[in-house]
């Protein structure tokens, strides 16, 4: 029986990601790190502080949608996420207006995710 929790949403459904993390199912927090023992399945579950949580680098999607929004002219969004080159040609083609354009666009389909798909892509 799973006693783990997440801190940020307080759920217990945790999913094993390859890298070798705990993170929860809804929401995306790091919890802890999964042991697993030479059958391959997993033995227990670690919770980690809360700090390793803020280090983690897990992004947030409501400042993937104010950067689209507000800052999509620029790349915002795109330097968030860490995609620098879609971030750089916003910056070289920010006076034809068409990556601001793209930014809303971009924020429109952010906001249309659910946080279960936004984490999938962007946080693993």
């Amino acid at each position: 029986m799973n006693t783990n929790k997440c801190p940020n949403c307080g759920s217990t459904e945790l999913v094993n990601y390859a890298d070798g993390s705990l993170r929860c199912k809804y929401c995306g927090t790091i919890v802890g790190q999964a042991n697993v023992n030479s059958f391959g399945s997993m033995a227990s579950r670690g919770v980690n502080n809360i700090s390793n949580n803020l280090s983690s680098g897990t992004k947030n999607k409501v400042i993937a949608i104010l950067l689209a929004i507000f800052l999509g002219g620029f790349g915002g969004q795109f330097f968030y996420l860490r995609k620098y080159l879609l971030g750089a040609v916003c910056i070289l083609f920010c006076w034809t207006w068409i990556p601001g354009i793209w930014g809303v666009i971009h924020g429109i389909i952010f906001l249309s995710m659910s946080d279960e798909e936004f984490n999938y892509k962007y946080n693993q």
